[in-house]
Parts: C-alpha cells; sequence; structure tokens
C-alpha cells in the first residue's frame, strides 16, 4: 500500500559554516522518509565553492533529493533568507532547519502523519532538544542535552505572547501560511521567527506533537564575531533588547490605532513571564538558603507551624 506524503520544502539558511552544514545534510539524509522531498539552501553571502563542495560531495548519497542551492551576492539577513528560501519552494509543507540544527531521523514522517490525517490543520509542531556543543579542532563534540524548558503540551496565543514556545526547526506549517501572513518581517534581523509565529497565530492554531523530535544546537564558548555563534548566547543582551524593541513597536502601534491589539497581548505576557522568574527566583533562594531539594515542602511546613502556633 502507497502512502502519500505531502511534498515538504525544507529550507536552510547557511554563511561560511561549512561543518555545521554537513551535519545538517546528514540529519536530512538520515530521515526515514526522504521521497518528495525538496531541500533548499540559502547561501547569504558566505563562499560559493565550500557550499557547493559540502553539498556536491554528499549529494550522491541521496540521488533522489532534489537539491537547490541559492548563492547571494551579499548577505540580506536572516528573515530576507528565510523569505528567498520559502518563496523559492514548490513543497505543500515548509519547514526551516537552520544549518546548526538537526532533527530526530523520524522527524518528518511523524509529523506528514499527522498532517496527511487532518488536513484541516496549518501549522504543528514537536517537542525539542536543547543541545549544548563545543568546536574543537574542526570537530563537533557534545557536552550535554535536555529537553528544552518551553516544550509544552498545547501552545496557545497568549502563551506565545509571554515568551516564545517554539524552536524555529521543530515547526512544519503550510506553505498557504507563509503566503498569508506576508513572510517573515525583513526588517528584523532578530527575533523574526518569534514575530513569524505571533502573526501567524493571529489566524492558526499551533498542533502539538508531545514527542521530542527536533534539537536545537548552542555553541556557548562561541562568542559574538564568530561564524560558529548563536545569536540567542553570543548576543543575549542584543537579543533582550530586540525583544523589548518589538514589544514597544507593537504596542506604540496599537496606541496610534487606537484599539487593543498585539502590543497589549505582549505586555500582558511580558508581565506574567516576570512574574514566573520571580517565583523561580524564590524558590531556588528558598533552596539555596536551606540546602533543600524541594523548598515547597519547607513552605508548606512552615505554613502548618504557623497554624498550629495561631489554635495554640
Amino acid at each position: 500500500m502507497t502512502i502519500l506524503i505531502p511534498k515538504i520544502s525544507i529550507v536552510t539558511r547557511t554563511k561560511n559554516r561549512n561543518l555545521l552544514l554537513g551535519r545538517c545534510m546528514q540529519t536530512i539524509f538520515s530521515q526515514s522518509i526522504t521521497d518528495d522531498l525538496e531541500w533548499i539552501i540559502v547561501n547569504d553571502g558566505g563562499g560559493k565553492h565550500e557550499v557547493d563542495t559540502v553539498v556536491g560531495a554528499l549529494n550522491g548519497e541521496k540521488s533522489n533529493l532534489k537539491t537547490n542551492i541559492i548563492h547571494l551576492e551579499q548577505s540580506v539577513g536572516r528573515a530576507s533568507a528565510a523569505n528567498i528560501g520559502c518563496e523559492a519552494s514548490s513543497g505543500e509543507l515548509l519547514v526551516l532547519l537552520d544549518d546548526d540544527d538537526s532533527w530526530h531521523d523520524t522527524f518528518l514522517e511523524e509529523v506528514a502523519a499527522v498532517f496527511r490525517e487532518n488536513n484541516s490543520l496549518s501549522i504543528i509542531s514537536t517537542h525539542s532538544e536543547r543541545v549544548e556543543e563545543e568546536l574543537i579542532g574542526g570537530e563537533i563534540f557534545q557536552q550535554r542535552r535536555e529537553n528544552a524548558e518551553f516544550n509544552s503540551e498545547k501552545i496557545s496565543f497568549l502563551g506565545m505572547c509571554a515568551f516564545n514556545r517554539l524552536a524555529l526547526n521543530s515547526v512544519v506549517f503550510k506553505k498557504s501560511v507563509f503566503d498569508d501572513i506576508g513572510g517573515f518581517d525583513e526588517s528584523m534581523d532578530l527575533l523574526e521567527d518569534y514575530d513569524f509565529f505571533i502573526r501567524a497565530m493571529l489566524k492558526y492554531d499551533v498542533y502539538v506533537i508531545p514527542k521530542v523530535l527536533s534539537r536545537f544546537h548552542v555553541r556557548v564558548s562561541e562568542k559574538d564575531g564568530s561564524s560558529y555563534a548563536n545569536s540567542t548566547t553570543s548576543m543575549q543582551q542584543l537579543h533582550e533588547q530586540t525583544l523589548a524593541s518589538y514589544r514597544n513597536k507593537m504596542i506604540r502601534k496599537d496606541l496610534v490605532d487606537g484599539q487593543i491589539g498585539v502590543g497589549h497581548y505582549l505586555a500582558l505576557g511580558e508581565m506574567y513571564h516576570e512574574q514566573i522568574l520571580a517565583r523561580k527566583e524564590f524558590r531556588l533562594g528558598i533552596q539555596s538558603l536551606f540546602g533543600l531539594v524541594n523548598p515547597v515542602v519547607l513552605v508548606k511546613k512552615l505554613l502548618g507551624k504557623l497554624r498550629v502556633e495561631r489554635n495554640k
């Protein structure tokens, strides 16, 4: 029996990170389904020969994988590169796999199966795994791995307004979603994925497969300026400033338009997130002070003693 799988276009942004690009290609080749896949590599102003060499050396392993390398003469930035790749795609489904991330072998198969069974779905995400790694002497060494803190059984619009609960490479969406919301905002070179998800969720729900099938890799030791650095780790302060500016921009738009819109919900989400962080810091402080594994137990005991004292 032939199982019909929707055509999937994979878009990869890369720039002078050939070591990671080779691993990215291997994760695609390792997928349990490879028929009717399309891989679009957007070389955002990096060396052409190096990319052609990496892809050419590995591409013979999967001759049925359609590859399309788009070389850009100059770097256009993350959002523009994503749009170029998505606009060049021909698949019904789209997923962005940046050159430093990877998937479990059944990622595409399991996501495509859910789409096939329920065509009304528009966006599907899986749980993610955070992998810390280090580059030493031209090799990648894994340091630790853990399930992402933001993994959730469900993702609501208000929950996304608090903080980004989606890893970009864990999300597969119909190309019609991309077309409908106008792609990625090219004025943003950080958090373009967060803005994309916020705008998408104004119209579409996200269906979650509660299984770890994707990995996002971070290289904490790589500093800003290194082509192998991560924006969320090497440019953390800039990342936070960009998020604040994004929230400010959206709430200003609401005020100019005279309506309660996305900006207000982002502001509510920020307050909620700050409360969560404050509670977490309080628990860690209690734990550090008393050396307890579970500070909640301590609080309950203290409350219990207070009640006893009051009843005497």
